[in-house]
C-alpha cells in the first residue's frame, strides 16, 4: 500500500468516522492533507495538470452542494477535494461513484424500512469507496 492509498485511508476513515458523529468533518486538518497530497504528488514529479485533474472531482461536488442549496455538504467537497491531491481524477471518480453506490443501497433499506426523511452522512461512504477502489 503506498503513501497515497494510506492518505485515502485516513482521510476518508477520520473525516467519515466524525461525519457520523457531528455532521462535520475536520476542516483544517483536511485542508493541511489536501496541501501535503500536492506537495506530495509535485515531489513524485506529478504535472501540473494532473493534479488540477485530480482536483476535478471535488469542484464538481463542490458545485452540486451550491446548486442543491447544502443537500450535498461543503465538507464533503473539502474531502474529495483533498483526495484529488493525493489520488488522480479517474481514482477519484471511482471514489465518488462507488461511495454514491454504496449510499444509494444504503438509502433504499432506509426507504424500504419507511425511514424518508434519514440524512446519511455521506463520507463514511466515501470510505467505502476508498476501500473499494484500492482492492480493484
Amino acid at each position: 500500500m503506498c503513501a497515497a492509498e494510506i492518505a485515502t485511508i485516513l482521510i476518508t476513515g477520520i473525516n467519515g468516522i466524525n461525519d457520523i458523529r457531528k455532521r462535520e468533518i475536520f476542516f483544517l486538518p483536511t485542508v493541511l492533507a489536501g496541501i501535503a497530497g500536492m506537495l506530495y504528488s509535485i515531489s513524485c514529479g506529478a504535472e501540473l495538470l494532473k493534479i488540477l485533474g485530480g482536483l476535478l472531482p471535488g469542484l464538481v461536488v463542490l458545485a452540486l452542494a451550491i446548486l442543491f442549496n447544502g443537500q450535498m455538504g461543503l465538507g464533503d467537497a473539502v474531502v474529495v477535494m483533498a483526495l484529488g491531491t493525493w489520488r488522480d481524477m479517474t481514482a477519484v471518480f471511482i471514489i465518488l461513484i462507488s461511495g454514491l453506490m454504496a449510499a444509494a443501497v444504503v438509502g433504499g433499506i432506509y426507504l424500504m424500512k419507511g425511514r424518508h426523511k434519514k440524512e446519511l452522512p455521506f463520507i463514511i461512504f466515501l470510505f467505502i469507496g476508498s476501500l473499494v477502489e484500492i482492492l480493484i
